[in-house]
């Protein structure tokens, strides 16, 4: 051995290099020289993988130190148009391999033994010619071994005292009719395979390669390649059912540097942006499933391009899509007008942590509106939040759809996520954006639909797509879900957010004024509904005046319960502490749209300081907006269980969630309770509320004058 390639081979095997493909391809080639006088290092996406692998063999080995066991091999696939250097990576990567695994086993096939001698094995043999270690391989026409010298050296004791039986690079010839005979030996040493062009490559070949992957080794690797141009296979696979297990690249040439963008045009404007030349030719995307495909990648690619809103009016909708089955998973999708702000995706949950789960998702995002899909498994989750005080609504995929149009809801629910999807902003939420956009975009796109004999569109079923090889759309259904009713424009009336926790490290404060608030259910429009009852507490904290909710309650009574139990809650005494004496009510305000005359000049004679409120011609809807403005104030307190650190104690958590839901709530008693105590307390002046100045008009504008009505008759 040379002094030079002792000195090579020495820093070829140093850590640094076995751990970076991309250090190596720095090292190993003259960039700026000679064949690679116009690069200065790989392309950006071929160096983006390069980390990729980087990052496997670093996570992967501090996992091993840290558990004993390594986590799955890895395995990438790479979908691309034409002429991206989609063979330059293969060269690259099998020559690091080659180098810094001595002893170990490539494996290169591809579509056809002449794609294999004429193209990708001359391309592996071109960038192990360049290599500043180029004497320590033997070049043939399918298969690279170290040279004598080398070979020698690495046997001998003196040297490395490794075999050499299993040190190659080979190229393989596969046969459909026989897959075994493809099969590769274990090694120990190292693993990679290489297919290239390989939609062409048959399933039971990819199904004999993946059982040599069975040692217990780090350096297992498998990469393959192709243009994307059928929508069946294996490769296709890879990026629809079995995504799960494998990393994967789509790779528009367009953006590709070093490359001619003319012959990309050109494909685009012979054949149209939409079609399945373009796709498969330049963006790197599979063609279209078919002429019945619900939503075109162009939307779905337009929508991911577009800028965030980011419009802090508008609605929050969260939705829910409880996995089914073993290999699917429960997504959460948190949607903001017409932009996303968040998605979790969890497997193997039960439907207890499920709810949970979406728990979390509310007290983080306070959502104006949150539904479920409640079929399947999602009925026990929408039960528990319920339980749990939470309003949630529930939906179901296989219901009628209000809108003869649609075969059933969940297509309902597409058709309008559709339409969303035209000015929506599908910006990255701050995960993983490339594969999180990646997946939502075959989730969108993968569905296909027919027509029912009624002419009723239908979307397919999660099954019939399954059997496609075509995984299940849980992202897109999640977001789907969030159409399912819908929002108030500018999100809720009543925003829940505002309302500030009073925690159990902190004494009762001393009260000043205390009202209850009744809104009975004694009139024609109202009757079977619940009586609610609240009680609040004025009181001053930090120098600001607050009221707190003391109680809360809604129960089926009739008026004789109703009179006899609010002859017992007068008696009550809040806030009583060892060191406050506590207040009793000072008032109790009755609702006068929802009983009668009579039954308050009842209550009277029993001695109850009943204050009749009567909303005249305001709706629940006005008096929410008249009472908005003070809870904006954030002067309004509910109170944090002992029990349950960090939760509301249970009687507020119901008044909350209907609050929260307001309209779409099924009852909104606390809510008109809730505004009526609001505005009485408003308009009492136990609020301080900013006006305009008056005295001080804006401009030269002349306000002396009234003006009359100009609509009036």
């Amino acid at each position: 051995m040379t002094p030079e390639n002792a000195a090579i081979m020495e820093r070829m095997l140093q850590h640094d290099l076995y751990m970076s493909p991309l250090k190596f391809a720095m090292w190993a080639y003259e960039w700026g020289k000679g064949d690679l006088k116009q690069f200065k290092g790989p392309r950006k996406w071929q160096r983006d993988i390069m980390l990729d692998i980087e990052k496997y063999l670093t996570e992967s080995l501090f996992h091993q130190s840290m558990t004993g066991e390594l986590p799955d091999f890895y395995r990438h696939a790479i979908a691309s148009g034409r002429g991206p250097g989609k063979s330059a990576l293969i060269g690259m990567l099998t020559h690091w391999f080659k180098s810094t695994r001595v002893g170990g086993s490539t494996w290169v096939a591809a579509n056809g033994e002449p794609q294999l001698r004429t193209k990708t094995f001359p391309e592996i043999a071109k960038w192990f010619s360049r290599g500043i270690n180029r004497e320590f391989f033997e070049i043939n026409a399918t298969s690279i071994q170290p040279t004598k010298w080398f070979k020698d050296f690495i046997e001998s004791p003196d040297g490395l005292a490794k075999s050499t039986r299993y040190y190659y690079v080979s190229g393989q010839l596969w046969s459909a009719e026989n897959p075994d005979s493809f099969a590769g030996a274990h090694n120990f040493d190292g693993e990679f395979a290489v297919f290239d062009e390989c939609a062409g490559i048959p399933s039971p070949i990819w199904t004999v390669q993946e059982g040599v992957f069975t040692e217990n080794i780090v350096d297992r690797f498998w990469l393959v390649f192709s243009n994307p141009r059928n929508t069946s296979g294996a490769f296709f696979e890879c990026f629809h059912k079995n995504r799960d297990q494998w990393r994967t690249t789509q790779i528009d040439s367009r953006t590709v540097e070093g490359v001619s963008k003319t012959t990309y045009d050109n494909i685009i404007a012979q054949f149209g942006p939409d079609s399945n030349e373009a796709k498969v030719e330049v963006y790197g995307q599979f063609p279209s499933l078919g002429d019945n495909q619900f939503i075109g990648t162009t939307l779905v690619d337009n929508a991911l391009a577009r800028k965030r809103y980011n419009d802090k009016t508008a609605s929050v909708v969260i939705g829910v899509d409880v996995a089914r089955f073993g290999s699917d998973k429960t997504v959460i999708w948190v949607r903001k007008g017409n932009d996303r702000m968040a998605v979790t995706k969890h497997a193997g949950l039960d439907n207890m942590q499920v709810a949970g789960k979406v728990i979390e998702a509310i007290r983080l995002h306070k959502p104006d509106l949150t539904i479920v899909d409640e079929g399947g498994l999602g009925a026990g989750v929408v039960d528990r939040l319920i339980e749990q005080g939470y309003n949630v609504r529930g939906v179901n995929f296989g219901s009628k759809s209000e809108n003869v149009i649609w075969g059933n809801k969940r297509t309902e629910m597409w058709g309008e996520m559709r339409e969303w999807l035209r000015t929506a902003s599908l910006g990255s939420d701050g995960g993983n954006a490339v594969q999180d956009n990646k997946t939502l975009k075959n989730d969108l796109c993968g569905p296909e639909y027919r027509m029912t004999s009624s002419g009723a569109t239908i979307l397919e079923s999660k099954e019939v797509m399954k059997k496609r090889g075509i995984a299940s759309p849980d992202e897109a259904d999640a977001l789907a879900i969030t159409f399912a009713y819908p929002a108030p424009a500018g999100g809720s009336i009543l925003k829940v957010g505002y309302f500030q926790t009073w925690p159990t490290t902190r004494s009762m404060p001393l009260f000043d004024y205390v009202v209850q608030s009744i809104d009975p259910a004694y009139t024609e429009a109202t009757m079977g509904n619940n009586v609610a009852f609240q009680a609040w507490g004025v009181f001053t904290h930090s120098g600001k005046r607050g009221a707190m909710l003391l109680d809360a309650w809604s129960e089926p009574l009739t008026f004789p319960e109703l009179r006899q139990r609010l002859v017992d809650e007068w008696h009550t005494v809040y806030g009583k502490t060892d060191k406050l004496k506590g207040k009793k009510p000072d008032v109790i305000l009755m609702n006068m749209g929802a009983t009668s005359l009579s039954q308050v000049q009842d209550l009277r004679q029993a001695n109850l300081p009943v204050l009749p409120f009567t909303p005249g011609s305001a709706d629940p809807f006005n008096r929410a907006h008249q009472a908005s403005p003070v809870l904006e104030t954030e002067c309004l307190w509910l109170r944090e269980s002992f029990k349950e650190p960090g939760q509301l104690v249970p009687w507020a958590r119901g008044f909350k969630g209907e609050i929260e839901n307001f309209p779409h709530a099924i009852h909104d008693n606390h809510v008109d309770a809730f505004t009526q105590a609001v505005i009485h307390l408003r308009d009492a002046g136990w609020f301080e509320l900013a006006y305009a100045d008056a005295d001080e008009p804006e401009g030269d504008a002349d306000y002396s004058k009234k003006t009359g009505n100009p609509y009036a008759c």
